[in-house]
């Protein structure tokens, strides 16, 4: 993401003449992105504040700072994916801290939104929703509670899921005593479950896209650099 406004800003100084405008440099940094992206960016400029809607630097801190969590979010269901999450996130947001753009809290909150669901709607955070509750007993669930707690609870819920996980695959391996075999017809998967991996998959490889764009840009920066534009 870095590299990507990176790029983008040498980019504006190397034109003719240079784009200085906030709501023109935004434009742009919005018309490289994939339709993901694209949606997603209009709506964070969307909620800028009027005095800073047309401000490049407020829209790029904008961005960054949704990042960590947008991600990230809804995608968490192993303990590979949260090992790999995590070290994305503690750099990013720590830079983020450190550069003044985010507090503390913002962290906070920022990695319980990547976990948090409607109860009853995710496996993950029912579970660390009831370790919460009782290794916080004395803190209300409705406040940001510090990162470190939450972090615990991810890492006691994934390890109570791969238990169940392994178990569930114990049991079904078959028995050393002959069994009649009985047919099984597999339900059909349900509507909603099957359009929503769909909107994941499609999701996936609008986010892939969005990366080729970024090194696609990046090699045209270079290229720009090793064949600068005649003076006339």
């Amino acid at each position: 993401m870095n590299q990507y406004f990176d790029t983008l800003e040498r980019l504006f100084k190397g034109t003719d003449p240079v784009i200085e405008d906030g709501k023109d440099q935004i434009d742009w940094a919005i018309f490289y992105v994939d339709d993901s992206s694209y949606n997603l960016w209009c709506q964070v400029w969307d909620k800028l504040a009027p005095e800073e809607a047309n401000n490049y630097k407020s829209f790029k801190k904008a961005i960054t700072t949704h990042y960590p969590v947008h991600l990230w979010t809804g995608w968490i269901e192993t303990r590979a994916d949260y090992g790999q999450f995590y070290r994305e996130f503690y750099a990013i947001s720590n830079f983020l801290i450190d550069q003044n753009r985010i507090s503390v809290i913002d962290q906070n909150r920022m990695f319980r939104n990547v976990f948090w669901h409607p109860k009853g709607t995710n496996n993950l955070w029912d579970k660390m929703e009831d370790y919460l509750q009782v290794k916080s007993v004395d803190l209300p669930m409705d406040d940001i509670l510090p990162m470190d707690k939450y972090r615990k609870a991810v890492e006691w819920a994934l390890r109570a899921t791969s238990a169940m996980t392994a178990e569930a695959q114990s049991a079904s391996l078959p028995s050393t005593r002959p069994t009649t075999a009985i047919p099984m017809v597999l339900p059909k998967m349900h509507p909603e479950l099957e359009k929503k991996i769909e909107r994941l998959a499609s999701e996936n490889k609008k986010l892939q896209g969005m990366f080729s764009t970024v090194l696609s840009l990046f090699q045209a920066q270079q290229q720009h650099q090793m064949y600068p534009p005649q003076q006339f």
